[in-house]
């Protein structure tokens, strides 16, 4: 009993939220301290903004010096209030202990640096563009399972999550603009190869957290079943979503069957997956990636 009960959570939703969480803050936290400050160019998103503020105050005075790390947390704490309201309470939740986790391995991770001297990277010596890549590889990695695992770095996934769900707007614009802002003080408060390492570092960064994040992407299912009355009224009623209904015929056993067509968001799919095999363990299913719908598509929240 204790061993299943064990293996539920482990499959189950908030475990693998929580564990890609951990993870992902952990590495971001790791690539801002060990990559971003040692190669002396700028984070994405609130990250960097906190960088430039930063910056900004050593300009004031020298001896001005706030952690990163607090200064990524302030910035957050609006934010979240935003995601808590416009988006989700679950996706605020997880949003708000990825951003309590990061501040605080920052500011460790920092206080470790400054009293050991210890950086993992060092070995790189003044290498920035292999920085800029492995900081590109590790940010996307990180905002890509946090992403996934239905939270987020905060920062600006918080605001392209609430402009998503109420404006319809595209994610990649909203972060283009900040980070082109970021980029802009970049150039004024440091250099131009600043800027271009920044730059490479920025494109990696899209490219890996939009292979691994799919929370954007259409996907359409195809429910073969002989309960398709019961299973369309909770799919119905659960997410909200239009279905086709088809009258089949089983190519190898001749069978009378039915088919429910469904164009769902890709974070949707393991739920309808279970709700499906939980009413007919029989039923075939298929999932196939959609580049693009028109027409009245319900955007759910991610609860």
């Amino acid at each position: 009993m204790a061993l299943n009960r064990l293996k539920k959570l482990i499959h189950s939703r908030d475990f693998k939220a929580i564990l890609g969480t951990i993870i992902g803050s952990t590495v971001e936290a790791m690539g801002v301290v060990w990559i971003l400050e040692y190669g002396n160019f700028f984070a994405t998103g609130i990250t960097g903004i906190a960088q430039v503020i930063n910056k900004l105050f050593l300009l004031i005075n020298e001896n001005l010096i706030i952690s990163v790390g607090i200064l990524y947390f302030v910035l957050n704490v609006p934010l979240l209030i935003i995601g808590f309201i416009g988006v989700s309470k679950r996706f605020s939740i997880f949003t708000s202990i990825s951003v309590i986790l990061q501040s605080v391995l920052i500011l460790v991770f920092e206080i470790v640096r400054d009293k050991t001297g210890f950086s993992p990277f060092a070995s790189f010596g003044e290498d920035r563009l292999l920085l800029a890549i492995i900081g590109g590889l590790i940010g996307g990695l990180s905002s890509g399972i946090m992403l996934r695992s239905g939270g987020s770095a905060g920062g600006v996934e918080i605001i392209s999550q609430y402009l998503h769900f109420k404006k319809k707007s595209n994610f990649a614009l909203v972060s283009l603009v900040i980070n082109a802002t970021i980029l802009i003080a970049g150039f004024f408060l440091e250099d131009i190869a600043c800027v271009a390492y920044t730059s490479i570092r920025l494109i990696i960064y899209v490219v890996v957290m939009d292979k691994i994040n799919t929370i954007y992407k259409y996907i359409k299912i195809s429910i073969v079943t002989t309960k398709p009355d019961e299973i369309r009224n909770i799919l119905v009623n659960r997410f909200n979503h239009g279905i086709t209904i088809y009258k089949v015929t089983g190519g190898y056993s001749l069978t009378e069957k039915t088919e429910l067509e469904i164009i769902a968001s890709s974070y949707e799919v393991e739920e309808y997956r279970k709700i499906a095999h939980d009413i007919d363990p029989n039923a075939f299913m298929t999932f196939t990636t959609i580049n693009r719908v028109d027409g009245r598509f319900n955007h759910n929240r991610i609860a």
